[in-house]
C-alpha cells in the first residue's frame, strides 16, 4: 500500500475513534428507545454514501441491534448501533 493510501486509511481510523469518544453516552432503556436508535443509525446509513462492498456487514450490525431490541438487550443493541455506526464512518465515502 501507498504512503497516501495508509494515511487514508489511519485518518479514517483516528476519525472513527473520536466520533465514538465525542458521541453523547446515554443508555437505551426501553424497546421504543432502541428501535428508535436503530431506525436513526438506519437513516444515518441512506444517507452516507458507503462502499458497495461494506453494506453486508453495516447490515449485519443493524440487523443484531434490532434483534436484540426486541429481545430486550438494550445494552448489546447499544453495542452493535456503535459498532454500525463507526463502521458507516469507516466505509462513508464522502
Amino acid at each position: 500500500m501507498k504512503r497516501s493510501g495508509k494515511m487514508a486509511v489511519l485518518a479514517a481510523t483516528i476519525a472513527t475513534g473520536a466520533m465514538l469518544f465525542a458521541a453523547p453516552a446515554f443508555a437505551i432503556s426501553s424497546v421504543d428507545e432502541c428501535n428508535a436508535a436503530v431506525k436513526n443509525a438506519t437513516q444515518d446509513l441512506l444517507k452516507a454514501n458507503v462502499k458497495i462492498e461494506s453494506l453486508g456487514e453495516i447490515d449485519a450490525a443493524l440487523i443484531a441491534a434490532e434483534a436484540k431490541c426486541v429481545s430486550q438487550d438494550f445494552a448489546g443493541a447499544q453495542a452493535d448501533l456503535a459498532n454500525a455506526k463507526a463502521l458507516i464512518a469507516a466505509a462513508a465515502q464522502n
